[in-house]
């Protein structure tokens, strides 16, 4: 009998996983001391807390398009409201506490606005449902 609880993103999507940032020049693995793994933990795309910014921001857009006020959306609109989801997936950091600062929403939007390349690593990484893994089926 087939069992979809198999393929459940949705889980494994909440708990989060490691992303383990890059070097932008040259793509090898970031370490902090040559040990400490430099990375965010990020939720998935098909988390709660990304659903409800998603949310909120297509909301916003429904409204300004019901009041007349255009239904052109400007692409600052669009890169702020992508900078809000990835703001929302983060759950903690490692590796960056020295040089970003204390993790917060503040110190993360701070993060992926001076670090574009990090930042599209990131939005990669957590759009990967590949990322977010079901628990293996159960025999």
């Amino acid at each position: 009998m087939f069992d979809p609880s198999q393929y459940d993103t949705k889980g494994p999507a909440e708990a989060g996983a490691f992303c383990h940032l890059r070097d932008p020049r040259n793509a090898s693995v970031l370490l902090m001391d040559g040990e400490t793994p430099v990375g965010i933990t990020m939720a998935g795309e098909e988390s709660d807390r990304v659903r409800r910014v998603e949310r909120a921001a297509f909301d916003r857009r429904m409204e300004v398009a019901q009041l007349g006020q255009g239904a052109a959306m400007k692409f600052d609109t669009l890169e702020a409201d992508n900078l809000e989801k990835l703001v929302a997936a983060a759950i903690s950091w490692s590796g960056l506490e020295g040089s970003a600062g204390k993790f917060s929403p503040v110190t993360v939007r701070k993060f992926f606005e001076m670090y574009p390349a990090f930042r599209e690593q990131v939005q990669t990484f957590y759009r990967n449902r590949a990322n977010f893994p079901a628990a293996p089926p159960k025999s």
